[in-house]
């Protein structure tokens, strides 16, 4: 059990508690994978109370998304508000708006805005080029890269990957359209309109005032971009203290402005101290003994169980799991795919950041609008492939065929599976295979590696072992981003953890190669060598095992933390 306000703090916690409650200054917590934040959090809240009740001050803990505010909010005393970085921002602007203060954000409004600058300025209507404008807007915004630097903003487009829709002296001329973008962008905020980006970026940029609280923490402090850090900074300009809590090794939003170094950023700009949450109460021995990879301050807790890691090749995945496992992989392309393969068994699955049932639903309702199912598998069979030839002919030129492709013949997929399992209620059989509504027993989650991040499992897959990291990216930024992916992966399970293969043997084959010394695909290698020798041993006694993971970690621990940096 994580420690929480029942239990006696952990040696851990109450550093921080005594830092909270005696120290001066800022605060930053490394808190590692399963580490009790959320406990620590709502034992910080019980610490600040009795001084925040007698000064009738207030406290303020900025959560990464609504679902962590609610529990949050659930849990801490009514002096201590918890919400999300973006919704305080947004009352922070909404306080500001002269005009429609019930405005929602709108998604698409830097696309749209860039229609107009690009077409003031004499430019054709294109949409790709409005697109990408609305794509650089919003990267730009996040790093509070200055929109008339030519050539900062050339970088910036070069490190997020964003190829402009023009060559040569029109680039420039297409990135000078920024800083009207962003002007006007803001200026509209002001006035009602806004994106969910616009909520954070527009108190920065025009100083608007923030609330006054005594004391801040922010959760998630890794994930936190150059922008989202300025506004909280904000918020400390009055001598207010914060703690900042996250986890160097599990920054892994670099696309969305959050790099690797934004926690050694955080230390930087406030002289923070320092404060470990090293113990993993999620993780058991075996899990911990690879994690260690990649953060080797990682602990056990006391009486940490051994806990499982195997390997299985793919063709063995669909049999072996069960309800209530999740399965994870560096990309959500075959995801779906395997919930197919599972739903025709029967099993209950839901993939996180695809609407299957959904998107299979709105299919029944256009085949089977007046409820007439006669030669229901005729007619799906049928819409496939009028539905792929149209396709074809549409996108024939376009990079985005493939996954049109892809996303239609999982659509109909899932309904005729849907049909076979629950002819009589379609959509609820669809429910109950792709959106994981089962009374009796809990989904198979499937999800990425990033959507996977703050959750857990009794049992954990991880597909493809042999084919990640496999070389290493273009930079030492990217490598790091994606070693903290791979770190993430590993601290999923709480018993069991199935690392499978693309075939028999293909991580031995792998490790047969030629050595590496790239930094990325080594430390990778190093990871499945040891879990291989962990399958090999299944068979020792788990005494001789512990032995063995603790000489390991004796012989490698100094080379590791020589390794390790922010």
């Amino acid at each position: 059990m994580r420690p929480d306000q029942t239990t006696t703090p952990s040696r851990y916690q109450q550093q921080v508690l005594d830092f909270v409650k005696h120290g001066s200054g800022h605060g930053i917590v490394k808190a590692t994978a399963g580490s009790g934040k959320t406990s620590t959090l709502v034992l910080v809240a019980r610490e600040l109370e009795p001084t925040l009740l007698a000064t009738g001050e207030r406290a303020c803990f900025l959560a990464f998304n609504r679902a962590t505010a609610a529990e949050l909010r659930s849990r801490l005393p009514d002096s201590v508000e918890a919400t999300t970085l973006h919704a305080l921002g947004r009352s922070i602007l909404v306080g500001a708006q002269t005009t429609a203060s019930g405005a929602k954000p709108e998604a698409a409004k830097y696309r749209l805005l860039a229609e107009t600058v690009t077409s003031e300025r004499g430019a054709p209507r294109s949409a790709t080029i409005s697109g990408y404008l609305g794509r650089l807007a919003q990267v730009a915004r996040l790093e509070l890269t200055p929109a008339e630097d030519l050539d900062a903003v050339a970088n910036l487009a070069e490190r997020y990957r964003l190829e402009a829709p023009v060559t040569g002296a029109d680039v420039e001329n297409l990135h000078a359209c920024l800083e009207p973008l962003l002007s006007r962008g803001a200026q509209e905020a002001l006035e009602g309109s806004f994106d969910f980006t616009d909520m954070v970026y527009v108190p920065v940029l025009h100083e608007l005032p923030p609330p006054r609280y005594a004391f801040i923490c922010v959760d998630e402090a890794q994930d936190l971009s150059a922008l989202a850090l300025s506004f909280v900074m904000r918020l400390l300009e009055h001598g207010t203290r914060a703690l900042f809590v996250g986890d160097p090794r599990q920054a892994i939003y670099a696309f969305a402005g959050a790099d690797s170094r934004a926690m050694a950023r955080i230390a930087e700009r406030t002289k923070s101290t320092e404060l470990p949450l090293s113990v993993s109460y999620r993780c058991p021995i075996r899990h911990i003994a690879l994690a260690r990879r990649y953060a080797p301050e990682m602990e056990p807790k006391g009486a940490s169980p051994l806990g499982t890691v195997r390997l299985i090749s793919s063709d063995r995945l669909v049999q072996d799991v069960a309800p209530g496992d999740l399965i994870i992989a560096r990309t959500n392309q075959d995801l779906v795919g395997i919930a197919l393969q599972l739903a025709a068994r029967g099993l209950s699955t839901r993939v996180l950041g695809t609407d299957l049932a959904g998107r299979a639903a709105e299919l029944a309702d256009r085949l089977f609008e007046d409820g007439d199912l006669t030669d229901a598998q005729e007619r799906i069979s049928a819409s496939a492939a009028a539905e792929t030839s149209n396709l074809e002919r549409d996108l024939i030129c376009d990079l985005r065929l493939p996954s049109a492709l892809q996303g239609s013949a999982e659509r109909h997929a899932a309904l005729e599976l849907a049909l076979k399992t629950g002819p009589a209620n379609v959509l609820q059989a669809l429910d109950h295979l792709f959106a994981g509504a089962d009374e009796r027993a809990p989904p198979i989650v499937l999800s990425s590696i990033h959507r996977a991040k703050g959750r857990e499992a009794e049992r954990v897959y991880l597909l493809d072992v042999d084919t990640l990291a496999a070389a290493p990216t273009r930079s030492a930024e990217e490598d790091a981003s994606e070693e903290n992916v791979l770190f993430v992966a590993l601290t999923r399970a709480k018993r069991e953890l199935i690392l499978v293969e693309s075939e028999v043997g293909a991580a031995a084959r792998r490790l047969d190669a030629e050595t590496r010394k790239e930094d990325l695909p080594r430390r990778w290698d190093d990871v499945l060598r040891f879990a291989l020798r962990m399958n090999r041993a299944a068979r020792d006694s788990p005494q001789t095992e512990v032995r063995r993971i603790i000489r390991t970690w004796q012989r490698t621990l100094s080379t590791k933390l020589r390794e390790a940096s922010w």
